[in-house]
């Protein structure tokens, strides 16, 4: 249900019942109907009163039940990988002894493997001027079904994966839950600089 229904209903009620009993207790002495003892006056005043100030205290209320509080978003966070460096090792030979030459030590150098380059993913964010948001969907194309939306801002990686379709060019891309599919490319900000964004 709603959140505060219940206490503002409450509210409501001691209102509308406060101001009934005040306008009672008016009505019964301006038609002459007043207590005959002294109790009936103290009780009707403190009534009347304690009318006064529920009226007073709850009339301020809907202040404390009515702010709005914002509530924080996550963002996602983007971890780098760690990727290791090549090290050279020096193996030293040792010297040969022959007859007729000084010995002398030579260094070989061992072959190291060359470090293997690893693309820079391609990072996007959502921007959809109109909708808020987008769709992503299977297979590219209007005619795909729908797997989720995902609102402005979201950050996406991109996939080399393209493809036209009817006048449109469609982008594959991963998604922060790690879901893969296909939106517009005209519907997302290049993040990263990259080659036709």
């Amino acid at each position: 249900g709603e959140p505060h229904l219940f206490p503002d209903g409450l509210v409501v009620l001691a209102v509308h019942l406060t101001w009934t009993i005040l306008f009672c207790s008016m009505a019964l002495a301006v038609l002459g109907c007043r207590p005959l003892t002294l109790f009936g006056y103290t009780f009707g005043g403190a009534v009347t009163l304690l009318g006064v100030v529920v009226i007073i205290g709850l009339g301020s209320v809907g202040a404390v039940f009515g702010a709005q509080v914002a509530l924080p978003t996550a963002s996602p966070t983007v971890t780098p990988t760690i990727t290791k460096t090549p090290t050279i090792t020096v193996t030293p030979v040792p010297p040969t002894a022959t007859s007729t030459q000084a010995p002398t030590a030579t260094i070989t150098r061992s072959p190291v493997p060359s470090p293997t380059l690893t693309a820079t993913p391609v990072y996007a964010l959502v921007h959809s001027p109109e909708g808020g948001g987008v769709k992503m969907r299977e297979q590219p194309g209007f005619n795909s079904l729908p797997i989720t939306t995902f609102l402005n801002g979201t950050l996406m990686v991109v996939l080399p994966d393209t493809e036209e379709i009817d006048g449109y060019l469609w982008v594959r891309v991963r998604a922060p839950d790690g879901r893969e599919g296909w939106i517009l490319q005209n519907l997302l900000l290049g993040a990263t600089p990259a080659p036709n964004w």
